[in-house]
């Protein structure tokens, strides 16, 4: 079954919470799942393509690298946050993902990253 852009048949989303069938509820339900994954994936494209536009993609990879280690090393960087920013940055889209993880001197040292305020409760 190919997935398309058009929405669930109205007659057969009708039937979804009256019948009990349970083929035809397990077709259905793969139906629809097949079009949630199709309508995710191309949100994800159309992100990346929004995400390309924006200014900082005209960056160099190499400038958006050396921008990466400075923050990491800069005492600015918030030591309580979460994630350590050689981490944090890969979540932000595609390319910073790709940028961080390439740049092995990010990975090469491993760093107490536990907020200071979880630091006297790990020392026990």
């Amino acid at each position: 079954m190919q997935a398309s852009s058009e929405p669930l048949d109205k007659n057969l989303a009708a039937m979804i919470p009256c019948n009990r069938d349970p083929d035809l509820r397990r077709n259905l339900r793969a139906a629809i799942l097949e079009k949630v994954v199709f309508t995710e994936s191309h949100l994800r494209s159309l992100y990346a393509q929004l995400n390309a536009l924006a200014p900082v993609s005209l960056l160099p990879t190499e400038l958006l690298a050396r921008i990466f280690r400075l923050l990491r090393d800069s005492r600015d960087y918030d030591k309580e946050a979460r994630l350590p920013l050689s981490v944090a940055v890969t979540h932000v889209c595609c390319h910073w993902r790709e940028v961080a993880l390439s740049d092995s001197s990010l990975w090469s040292a491993i760093r107490n990253s536990a907020p200071r305020s979880l630091q006297p409760e790990m020392a026990h």
